[in-house]
């Protein structure tokens, strides 16, 4: 759109071959990424449906021909209503309006037409347009979800902070319960739908023969399916409608089955290797990269250190206690040199800084530091999203954490594979995801620049708890004893080991956290259940999945439903004056067997 737009603007004529070539580079695209995501989950069966593209045109490229100007067209009752909306955005809605519907009247017009629509949800007029072409709608709430971009970066700066343009969900802090909920499905549209501009919408609905929308909420009754780019595990707990689906950010290159063959077992595995600590899409100053290299440093520090001393009062109170016969005890002792030798296993991370792109001179990813430690190593790959995928496909690799800027991409990634991940919001559009990660608990948010104590404690947060910045070796000594002598959480019954996020010393809930929420992502299906959602929409034998008959029957119109209500209403009336009939036979005929207070209430 933007190449075919400065080039009409250089020429100050329409391209047909600029089009043509646009819709070719850009057809390629969507190919080859369904393909990638196909081949990658291993499916057998082709894809069978047919995408074609809408291009958006600038309003005055749309040639004028003489069905444009009928009354009954739709384009100019909303050329002419659409003009007085409130709408809260600095562009005219009419510029993106008039090319959309010109272009899905178009595809109508010819021999096949398409069977659905997939549109963004904040194109208000959505709706509108299948209603007036009665064809199902399927929205997406999210336009990264099929990897095909949001929308300019000069409209998303212009947005109120509270509404992202694209992301996981809302901030807790900055927005009340209500903003929240409502923000999860209606996006950036709720933000139109309680202006007085609604109102003008259902004025628009009358000048095309359409029933007015009772309430915004209504705006979505007859929306086959909501596609929203989340999961539950990564919002609140809510009551959504049925037309609602959240499959999960865009974690494409099938993670979904990968992740599932590489279920987390509940006690912590140590591989042969060193832990990996990948630092990915940081774009860095000198001094940033310093203070970051040196607080990674001194985490390693004082994880030894920690590991170190705690391992060696566990072992003193083990020699002390040697003659204890106890199953509870030695289960217990057992239990603390594996979080010993774990605590070992951390310390020893290495750093891995990723970079992507093109290796013949175009824009890294990252800009790396001048001089790299003698813990860390610089890997290059052309897909970053795939690498970050390989590499926690990997078990042998031992990820412990990411280190990276809050794109949506990278966090779907690493949460998909219970990875916990340190968030750096470098733009505006990443405080969003950045907020969804520090609720749901799953990772570490920097705000404010990065220090290298900071880095220092959040390294050490993240892994083993913030906990062990304040333990005392002979204070963990003492304490353990009191443990053994009540039998507490350490021990176990059953002979069976617990969990060391259950642990004593090492309870590390932003790890534990990243499995359920990674967990969660991953059953919601990402890209794969939105394609089948679209597919399902097209074929009735879906219908008991969508209980929206427009979705399906596209002769259902408001009339019938109307009808169908006012039969309704005539059956209760008819049910009621019966029993009501009958209460009065009853009291007049059993005289003698009802009082006459109460057969004077029932008569009245």
């Amino acid at each position: 759109e933007s190449d075919l737009t400065a080039n009409s603007k250089d020429e100050g004529t329409y391209d047909a071959q600029g089009e043509k070539h646009m819709k070719q580079k850009i057809s390629a695209t969507i190919h080859r990424h369904i393909v990638e995501n196909t081949l990658a989950c291993s499916v057998e069966e082709p894809l069978s449906l047919e995408i074609r593209l809408i291009p958006l045109y600038p309003s005055s490229q749309i040639p004028n021909d003489d069905s444009a100007s009928q009354s009954s067209d739709l384009t100019i009752h909303l050329k002419e209503k659409l003009p007085s909306f409130s709408f809260p955005f600095h562009f005219s809605y009419v510029d993106i309006a008039i090319p959309i519907n010109e272009a899905i009247r178009s595809a109508f017009a010819s021999e096949r037409k398409p069977d659905v629509l997939v549109m963004d949800v904040t194109t208000v007029g959505g709706v509108l347009f299948a209603e007036h072409y009665k064809i199902p709608i399927v929205l997406l709430a999210q336009p990264m979800l099929l990897d095909l971009m949001a929308t300019s970066a000069e409209y998303d700066a212009l947005l109120p902070l509270w509404m992202p343009s694209f992301g996981t969900g809302i901030a807790v802090s900055e927005m009340s319960r209500f903003q929240g909920i409502q923000s999860l499905v209606h996006n950036r549209l709720i933000h139109f739908l309680l202006t007085k501009g609604f109102m003008n919408l259902n004025g628009v609905r009358r000048q095309l023969g359409l029933q007015r929308i009772r309430n915004p909420a209504a705006y979505f009754e007859r929306v086959a399916a909501i596609i929203v780019n989340t999961a539950i595990g990564f919002e609140f707990d809510r009551i959504i409608p049925n037309n609602v689906h959240l499959v999960g950010p865009s974690i494409g290159r099938c993670i979904v089955c990968d992740s599932n063959a590489r279920e987390r077992e509940e006690a912590t595995t140590m591989s042969n290797s060193n832990p990996t600590v990948l630092i990915t899409n940081l774009k860095l100053s000198r001094v940033e990269w310093r203070a970051l290299i040196q607080g990674l440093s001194f985490a390693r520090e004082s994880l030894e250190s920690f590991s170190q001393h705690i391992c060696k009062a566990v072992e003193t109170l083990i020699m002390a206690s040697i003659d204890d016969d106890d199953e509870e005890d030695v289960i217990v002792f057992r239990g603390l040199r594996q979080e010993c030798d774990h605590l070992k296993y951390l310390s020893r991370f290495h750093v891995v800084f990723l970079t992507a792109g093109n290796e013949d001179g175009g824009e890294a990813s990252m800009l790396l530091p001048e001089v790299l430690p003698s813990f860390a190593s610089m890997r290059h790959s052309l897909s970053q999203e795939q690498y970050l995928a390989s590499h926690h496909r990997n078990m042998n690799n031992g990820t412990i954490a990411v280190i990276s800027e809050c794109s949506l991409e990278n966090v779907g990634v690493t949460l998909a594979f219970g990875v916990p991940i340190v968030c750096i919001p470098l733009k505006q559009l990443q405080a969003d995801v950045a907020a969804r990660i520090r609720d749901a608990e799953c990772g570490v948010v920097i705000f404010g620049g990065i220090r290298t104590e900071t880095i220092q404690h959040v390294m050490i947060e993240m892994l083993v708890g913030d906990k062990a910045l304040r333990l005392n070796p002979m204070v963990v000594s003492k304490q353990i004893e009191m443990k053994l002598v009540h039998r507490g959480p350490m021990g176990s019954t059953d002979g069976t080991m617990k969990s060391t996020q259950d642990s004593f010393f090492f309870s590390s809930k932003i790890t534990h956290n990243a499995g359920i929420v990674g967990k969660q992502l991953v059953a919601a299906g990402g890209i794969r259940r939105a394609c089948d959602i679209v597919e399902l929409v097209i074929f009735p034998m879906a219908q008991t999945l969508y209980p929206y008959p427009y979705a399906y029957n596209t002769s259902t119109n408001d009339d019938e439903s109307e009808k169908r209500f006012l039969v309704s209403l005539s059956w209760i009336f008819l049910v009621i004056v019966l029993v009501r009939l009958l209460a009065y036979i009853l009291a007049s005929n059993c005289s003698q067997l009802v009082p006459t207070a109460l057969r004077r209430e029932i008569l009245l």
